[in-house]
């Protein structure tokens, strides 16, 4: 036996090794007890049984070979998004709806000029990391949202890189419903 014969016996044996741990982490989060009884409060048993079990089947597939072959025909190849033109052109609007207890509606705007998958996202990233390392923040410790860490302090960078937030008064994008029942 050689030196490079046993280099990869030994890679071999570690990516079975691998393999199997990620098909038991898959069996065991796909059947995990406490976490299917927290979503049985929101989604129906049938339907949380049939989500994890095709979760867990997503998994094993994505690490066996021949799985992995299909998967590699479905899905992008690594490095095959939109090209730059694609991202430069690229930008999103975002309208969210609410009505006050007092009957006060209002429309929230957030808008980019950037593709929101690459331009728009790595400059929030950006922004979010110069606040945190930069700025004097709303709260520390513990584990906070971005909101309550940065709040308006983030939103005026964000801005300043281009991107608009506002608030408006609207009738538009609302239709009366009755509450939805648990």
């Amino acid at each position: 036996m050689t030196i490079s014969h046993l280099k990869n016996d030994a890679a071999s044996r570690a990516d079975v090794g691998a393999r199997v741990m990620l098909v038991v982490l898959c069996v065991i989060w796909g059947s995990t007890w406490p976490v299917l009884k927290l979503g049985l409060n929101e989604i129906p048993p049938l339907s949380l049984r049939a989500l994890s079990a095709g979760l867990g089947a997503f998994g094993v597939t994505a690490i066996l070979p021949p799985g992995r072959a299909v998967l590699s025909r479905l899905l992008p190849a690594p490095g095959a998004g939109p090209s730059r033109e694609q991202r430069e052109r690229g930008g999103f609007r975002v309208a969210i709806h609410a009505k006050g207890s007092g009957g006060d509606r209002l429309t929230g705007v957030v808008e980019a000029s950037r593709d929101p998958g690459y331009g728009a996202t790595s400059i929030m990233i950006g922004e979010s990391a110069l606040c945190l390392a930069e700025d004097e923040l709303l709260a520390r410790g513990g584990v906070l949202t971005t909101a309550s860490c940065m709040g308006m302090i983030l939103v005026e960078r964000l801005r300043k890189a281009g991107m608009t937030f506002r608030v408006e008064s609207s009738t538009v994008g609302f239709e009366e419903s009755a509450p939805r029942e648990k």
